[in-house]
């Protein structure tokens, strides 16, 4: 990987290190093991950002089930509490296609409540290759949540491999 990549340095951590050296995370895991995630990371991301990609499917991927906070980036904002910023984005791009290098043909819904994090999280979205809006308060995350199970049954009835959002104006 360091040769493929071409970095000099490749390190590894455990989570709390590696959320204590960040000024940013991205929390990219599967929701049955969300919460459980955050309270070994929380007293090290005090201060920081948490951009959460988390989105709470089930066994039944296709039916759309939000947990009881609303969201699970909500759910993440209140377990972490208010000294961590907390930005819901990418819960629409498979990890596949961000690790490939084709070109993703899709957009990215991005939520919170802090307007310079915000800006971040777009700015590092864009380092992708990736259009982003700014869709309000973190609330709003569970449609974008919710539009993941959508994706994945419009991938299972149509045959697609990964279906995506953009965004259109008439």
């Amino acid at each position: 990987m360091r040769e493929e990549l071409d970095l000099e340095t490749i390190n590894g951590f455990e989570l709390g290190e590696a959320a204590e050296l960040c000024d940013l995370a991205v929390l990219t895991v599967p929701y049955s093991s969300h919460a459980r995630i955050l309270k070994i990371v929380k007293e090290y991301l005090q201060g920081k950002i948490l951009v959460d990609t988390t989105v709470p499917l089930q066994k039944e991927v296709t039916k759309v089930s939000l947990p009881k906070a609303g969201s699970v980036a909500v759910e993440a904002q209140n377990i972490l509490g208010d000294d961590v910023t907390v930005i819901a984005a990418l819960q629409n791009i498979g990890s596949h296609l961000l690790n490939s290098d084709d070109r993703i043909d899709a957009e990215v819904l991005i939520s919170g409540n802090n307007e310079d994090a915000l800006n971040l999280v777009t700015e590092l979205v864009g380092e992708l290759g990736l259009r982003s809006w700014h869709v309000g308060q973190l609330e709003n995350s569970a449609a974008a949540e919710a539009l993941t199970s959508i994706l994945i049954s419009i991938n299972k009835k149509y045959k697609r491999k990964s279906s995506g959002i953009k965004i259109t104006s008439h």
